[in-house]
């Protein structure tokens, strides 16, 4: 299951905007 929430990064971009912080690097990346 965790390897298909990996492919649909775009729905993870939208999740630090709510409070996703330590969800993946990418959004450390992003800030």
């Amino acid at each position: 299951m965790v390897r298909r929430r990996v492919q649909p990064a775009p729905y993870i971009e939208s999740l630090p905007d709510k409070g996703g912080q330590a969800a993946d690097p990418v959004e450390h990346s992003n800030g």
